[in-house]
């Protein structure tokens, strides 16, 4: 506890130093905090699934707006790094991998993650079908810590809200286009148009190519070329004021092979001196494979949103259903030899239904209670190694939920509590296949039952009228899981988390701040564990860790003229397995061949958290004639991160330097140059033990180019 105290002395010493900001009112500053949506100066979350002044939300957030995106010059989940302290996101193979505050997940693709990505207030559970950009988004909100109560299963690390830009009254039309180094071709474009008093619609469109940047040792040919092309179409019916339907459908399809054009670490590899292993790679943007890299994706979505004003308060109604499929070959041992290779089809179909009720403004007693089912149904046709069928799996979930949240405000005082039950039901058939690497063959069938409660309470007292501090409890919860291959092995059970966290707000005419400390127990770790009998090694996913996470965060955004804007965000997380026996680790044979070893991770740096995460923004708009130009620099620094759980892959300090200038013409038209990693920094976004080498993939070197925009409204 005494680590909490620490948290807790430096927040309530913040607040004696913003006491400044007590009874100020205005608009807020055009920082990463300013938001998607804002009514009277206010910055409006849902993060409590009702409509709330972010200053008011006693959860830790931050608010990303359409602008601050485009201004940063950020199009995907990854870029998310850049702008978010605690939040730490890469792509280590063929799905995204976000963890915040240092609990994500380390499973693989057929599993669900730790922390939960929603687009338009829908669940998306397949890891690999997160991987899209952010065509059309008015706002992105990221919930630190856990959201058991209002979000249920899978947001123990926290959650992901992408919102999409609605259908209005209000003819609209944005386009955008910019060229960039590699090749790098962008267009995106939108429309919204009013087709009656009580009809609207609106289509979004976007579509990304780059040649890529990593080249094949013997050909020197480009091998990661990339594309991508997304739509998105509403139509918004509103016969009445007290009723609204929003339809929708879209379209994602990508195809991307970089994360599997990996290359050995230092161009150590035990097979190099085989005839035909090589030549191997060793500058780091070159690969060499005898098996093409490929990764493909495809998803569609159809989603239906009712809101219903009743008088007792908004009766609202999600419903999606969601298909993707996710295709994949990569080669393991990173020479030009057949010695191993993986290949697979990854299909995933989702059904969704919430139903829940907000109360009406204007009461001191503001509730939503709900209720939410989810069907999935996953399976791999089938999973190849070395060109050969290898196993065959199917699973299947079933999941209820019951929520209810309140917050009562006793004058200056509000007193916050909320609780879900939630149940589930899923299902295995999983068959090994005759292979030279199935010691047991044959299909299994599994079935399992879990049941869970997710409370969370808290208080609030408000400073003033714009200002705060709060003191929460929240549990959370993470779904077991199969071992998907192995049909001896059991599955493994829930992971839980129990989070407390203090923290204050404020904002200003011209400035937002936040700050808040955090504790978290951490229990049931799903993770990999190796145990070693008679030579022969047993890899397991288990309920095998346990871990103790604290930390705080600062972020503030300030204004002080027309002309300049300045964003900061400071994070700090000491995360450490504070039980973790039988962990994989690597023993190092010499020539670049490794053995498996068990090891004892306790007291071990969780995988993927840097400790200090800095990130800031400034931004100067400067008056040419009668047009504006606007210069952007937006720093990143990410410390130490560790790879595996051994801790003996990692990534030094990163510092990362973006930046734009734009020409505002006035009449709807922006021009700009930018440049993504200007200071061309060499670092990894992955590194992973093999048998034959350490396979490591580099993150993009500097990119610029230029763009032109155009909206009309």
């Amino acid at each position: 506890m005494r680590n909490l105290h620490v948290g807790v002395a430096a927040v309530a010493l913040l607040w004696a130093g913003q006491a400044s900001a007590q009874d100020m009112s205005g608009q807020p500053g055009n920082g990463v905090d300013a938001p998607a949506d804002v009514a009277d100066g206010e910055i409006i979350v849902t993060a409590q699934k009702r409509s709330e002044r972010l200053v008011d939300v006693p959860v830790s957030i931050t608010a990303v707006s359409s602008d601050s995106l485009s201004r940063a010059g950020l199009d995907s989940l990854i870029s998310l790094n850049k702008l978010v302290p605690g939040l730490y996101i890469n792509q280590p193979s063929y799905f995204l991998s976000p963890t915040i505050r240092g609990v994500g997940s380390t499973l693989a693709v057929s599993n669900e993650g730790a922390v939960a990505l929603y687009v338009d207030g829908v669940y998306q559970p397949a890891q690999a079908s997160t991987v899209f950009d952010l065509a059309s988004v008015s706002g992105v909100e990221v919930l630190k810590g856990p959201q058991g109560t209002l979000f249920g299963r899978n947001a123990t690390g926290g959650a992901i809200l992408v919102k999409t830009l609605d259908p209005g009254f209000q003819p609209e039309v944005k386009a955008n286009v910019s060229i960039g180094r590699f090749t790098e071709l962008r267009m995106s474009g939108y429309a919204n148009l009013p087709v009656s008093d009580t009809i609207a619609a609106n289509v979004a469109a976007s579509y990304k190519h780059s040649d890529g940047f990593i080249r094949d040792v013997r050909t020197n040919r480009l091998v990661n070329e990339s594309k991508s092309f997304a739509v998105r179409g509403k139509v918004l019916f509103a016969p009445s004021d007290d009723i609204e339907l929003i339809l929708t459908a879209s379209h994602t399809q990508y195809s991307d092979p970089t994360p599997q054009m990996f290359r050995s670490l230092h161009g150590e590899n035990a097979l190099s001196g085989r005839p035909g292993a090589g030549p191997l790679a060793t500058d780091i943007f070159h690969t060499s494979h005898n098996v093409a890299g490929m990764l493909k994706n495809r998803s569609q979505e159809y989603t239906s949103h009712l809101n219903i004003d009743t008088g007792l308060g908004t009766l609202s109604s999600i419903t999606a259903l969601k298909r993707d499929k996710l295709s994949t070959s990569q080669e393991g041992d990173a020479t030009y030899l057949p010695v191993l290779s993986a290949s697979f089809n990854f299909y995933n179909r989702t059904f969704t239904q919430e139903v829940n009720l907000t109360s009406p403004s204007g009461s001191p007693f503001s509730y939503v209670v709900g209720a939410y089912y989810f069907h999935n149904r996953k399976y791999y046709d089938p999973f190849q190694y070395n060109g050969i069928d290898f196993l065959t799996q199917e699973q299947w979930t079933d999941a209820l939920a019951g929520y209810a949240d309140g917050t009562y405000q006793l004058g200056d005082l509000a007193v916050i509590a909320g609780i879900r039950y939630s149940t589930e039901k899923r299902k295995i058939d999983n068959g090994l296949l005759p292979h030279p690497l199935n010691a047991v063959t044959g299909t299994v069938h599994r079935e399992t039952r879990e049941s869970a409660w997710t409370p969370r309470f808290g208080l609030r007292y408000a400073l003033g009228a714009r200002s705060n501090i709060y003191a929460t409890f929240s549990r959370g919860f993470k779904s077991g899981a199969f071992n998907g291959t192995s049909i001896t092995l059991p599955g493994v059970t829930p992971e839980t988390i129990d989070a407390y966290e203090l923290g204050y707000k404020a904002a200003g005419p011209n400035f937002t701040f936040s700050a808040a400390s955090y504790l978290y127990d951490y229990r049931d770790l799903q993770v990999n564990t190796l145990t070693i009998t008679d030579g022969v090694a047993l890899n397991n996913t288990t309920n095998a860790a346990k871990a103790r996470i604290y930390g705080f965060e600062l972020e503030g955004s300030y204004q002080p003229t027309d002309a300049l804007g300045l964003r900061v965000g400071v994070g700090y997380t000491h995360a450490k397995y504070t039980s973790f026996r039988n962990a994989p680790g690597y023993e190092a044979l010499g020539g670049g061949a490794y053995a498996s070893e068990s090891v004892d991770a306790t007291n071990n740096h969780m995988v993927r958290q840097p400790r200090f995460q800095i990130s800031g923004e400034a931004n100067y708009k400067l008056p040419v004639g009668n047009k504006d130009l606007t210069f952007t620099v937006s720093p990143s620094y990410n410390s130490m991160v560790y790879f595996d759980f051994a801790n003996q892959l990692s990534q030094k300090g990163v510092f990362l330097l973006d930046g734009s200038v734009e020409l505002d013409l006035r009449n709807g038209v922006k021009l700009a140059v930018f440049g993504r990693n200007i200071t061309d920094t060499r670092y990894f976004t992955s590194q992973a033990f093999s048998t034959f080498h350490i396979s490591t993939l580099y993150g993009a070197p500097a990119t610029y180019g230029i763009s032109a925009s155009y909206a009309f409204k």
